[in-house]
């Protein structure tokens, strides 16, 4: 298999090429998240996840990439996105994460030690 893999669910991995796959098979097959969540054994809300970057940036969302690193400034900013109201799904969306807990991870350091709690690391 290509690509990095994820832990998904904590129970199966997918690599991008299966996530895009299982993207694909909602958006262009018509299968429900509620049939893909029993076929692949992943939750609902995964699923959604990877629809949402499928839609919102394509096959690119699922490209073979080295992990990026994001920068202190991108950090607070987007802590502060969600102190504004915004999900950390949506948020992880638009930054192309592969994974929304990326920023929840963020804004639970910041949470319990402020802005000097977020590095560049």
């Amino acid at each position: 298999m290509e690509g990095v893999l994820f832990m998904l669910d904590n129970t199966l991995k997918y690599n991008r090429v299966e996530k895009l796959k299982i993207a694909k098979e909602h958006v262009d097959d018509g299968l429900s998240y509620d049939e893909l969540s029993k076929k692949y054994d992943l939750s609902k809300s995964t699923i959604k996840f990877q629809v949402r970057l499928y839609l919102a940036h394509g096959e690119k969302a699922f490209a073979a990439e080295p992990n990026r690193t994001y920068t202190r400034e991108e950090k607070l900013k987007a802590i502060k996105r969600h102190n504004d109201g915004e999900s950390f799904g949506s948020i992880a969306v638009d930054m192309l994460m592969s994974d929304p807990s990326i920023v929840r991870d963020w804004y639970t350091k910041y949470i319990k030690g402020g802005e000097k709690a977020i590095s560049n690391q």
